[in-house]
């Protein structure tokens, strides 16, 4: 049991501490809450979604059930043609593609893996 708040274990990692740089790192990508039931930004208890699905990836059943296929749902989304915006640590907000090579937009998902990425 813990003493107080101040006694239970936290992995807090500081800005000084992403060694990709803060402006080669995603920290929040866009999401449709009414495309993906799995959405949890809007609630106090999470947030989800993962770049190792492609970005705006395809809804299933065209969108009519937002429950089934699950592991496609897991992806960023947006409604914007060709591609999303994604904020980066550094505090900007930039449009990635969704023809980004999916090894390039995973590596941007990263902190610490020592990939040299760019978004031109």
């Amino acid at each position: 049991m813990f003493a107080s708040r101040d006694d239970i274990p936290r992995n807090k990692i500081k800005l000084t501490e992403i060694p990709d740089g803060t402006s080669n790192t995603f920290f929040v990508g866009e999401d449709i809450p009414l495309l993906n039931a799995h959405c949890t930004w809007a609630y106090a208890n999470g947030s989800l979604g993962t770049c190792a699905i492609p970005p705006n990836q395809n809804k299933p059943n065209g969108g009519q059930d937002i429950y089934l296929g699950w592991p496609d749902l897991y992806s960023f989304r947006s409604r914007h043609p060709g591609g999303l915006q994604f904020g980066f640590g550094d505090g900007s907000v930039r449009f990635v593609s969704d023809k980004i090579p999916l090894s390039i937009y995973r590596a941007f998902a990263t902190r610490n893996g020592n990939e040299s990425v760019s978004l031109d």
